[in-house]
């Protein structure tokens, strides 16, 4: 699939992106402005040191290349999302929400945008993926600036940012162990609330285990991610993430809640990779929920 701002298109296109870069990114590190020359992406600070790279028409932002779970099973999940269960339980009324709150013009900031977008994008605006799958970033031409990066170390300056979008992402930050999961998520959303502008929104999509499945997971989590590596999935109790959530956007954040409701017998699939094996909702061991912070 060739992408929006592939490198071999016309130079005019090259220079778009670059310009797109360097008027909405920042470094990592320190958050200061970037500058793009040719493949590089460069820190303008004196003494950072940040190098980044540009390749496939995505901006690298990281100093090295992780593996990750979805790299060789994006279209497996782009199709799992796609399925009349999974779309009616966790993206129909999520899109709706979406597309009627951010506004034309925004910059919005779309972290684990995956290989394709759930929802119709406001135009005009600025919509910027972040992922760490860089085969899905290669995959998705719907975002304006594809960024591999991570949400701990968003490439964006303070107060940057109108809005966040985040679809079932969370539960991916996982770390080696159960206190890494935590540590990466506090991070996560201490970033969300340095790059938002104040008044800004973040929208947080979620799947919030039955209170077993939670017990089950904190009792074998550090053992299956030891047994399987890329398994990076930790789903997080909705209290546990609003406590998380409280201690680093500060107290002058407000939070709205939705849980959204399926029919009790639509069918869907109980892992979105295996869209052929489906239960019942009433079965489906998760609560979907919207969390509305306005910073």
């Amino acid at each position: 699939m060739t992408s929006r701002f592939d490198p071999s298109a016309p130079t005019r296109d090259a220079e778009t992106l670059a310009r797109a870069i360097e008027d909405h990114l920042a470094c990592p590190r320190c958050h200061d402005r970037v500058t793009v020359r040719a493949a590089e992406i460069r820190c303008s600070r004196a003494g950072c040191g940040f190098t980044g790279a540009m390749a496939d028409g995505i901006a690298v932002m990281r100093g090295q290349r992780d593996g990750s779970f979805f790299d060789d099973k994006h279209g497996v999940m782009e199709h799992g999302s796609a399925e009349p269960g999974v779309r009616r339980c966790c993206y129909a009324e999520q899109a709706t929400v979406i597309e009627s709150v951010i506004p034309a013009g925004a910059v919005v900031v779309d972290v684990g945008c995956g290989p394709a977008l759930p929802y119709q994008r406001a135009k005009p605006g600025t919509l910027i993926g972040v992922d760490l799958s860089y085969e899905s970033l290669r995959a998705n031409t719907e975002v304006d600036i594809r960024v591999y990066g991570s949400a701990a170390e968003l490439p964006l300056a303070d107060a940057s940012v109108d809005a966040i979008v985040s679809l079932y992402a969370i539960h991916h930050f996982g770390g080696q162990t159960r206190r890494e999961n935590e540590r990466r998520v506090a991070r996560g959303f201490a970033e969300f609330g340095r790059v938002l502008k104040p008044g800004g929104s973040l929208f947080i999509f979620e799947l919030s285990p039955w209170w077993p499945i939670w017990q089950l997971q904190c009792a074998t989590w550090n053992l299956v991610r030891k047994l399987m590596p890329s398994m990076d999935i930790f789903f997080w109790l909705e209290n546990r993430l609003l406590n998380v959530a409280a201690a680093h956007l500060g107290r002058a954040a407000t939070l709205r809640r939705v849980r959204f409701q399926a029919p009790a017998l639509t069918p869907i699939p109980p892992v979105f990779a295996c869209p052929s094996l489906k239960i019942p909702r009433f079965l489906f061991p998760f609560h979907v929920h919207l969390y509305h912070w306005t910073v």
